[in-house]
């Protein structure tokens, strides 16, 4: 018995979509607002700590354990300075400077 693949409903597909485009646009806004008042490494650590605290809820919520091998998390602390660190507290640091809209069409 062979299953044909469904349909994408294209309105529930743009509503995803336009939900993806607020909370990412929205953030360089918030990110904004916050280099006003918060130094650009404290609010990034910030902001990343709640992340990898929800995270590790759904985590726990779904059963999935983490590794505790050394070498894993030193790769894990080199990705997350690469993909979330660096960056991130680069765009916050510029947005010291800029429009949240020029940072974010920039980036």
């Amino acid at each position: 018995m062979t299953t044909t693949p469904r349909q994408p409903n294209m309105a529930f597909e743009l509503a995803l979509l336009l939900a993806l485009a607020t909370l990412w646009g929205g953030s360089y806004t918030f990110i904004k607002l916050g280099v006003a008042t918060i130094p650009p490494i404290t609010l990034i650590a910030a902001r990343t700590a709640i992340a990898g605290l929800l995270l590790v809820v759904i985590m726990r919520m779904r059963g999935v354990t983490m590794s505790t091998d050394g070498p894993t998390w030193r790769r894990f602390i080199f990705q997350a300075c690469l993909n979330s660190v660096i960056p991130w507290t680069l765009i916050a640091w510029g947005e010291r400077f800029v429009d949240a809209g020029l940072a974010t069409i920039l980036n």
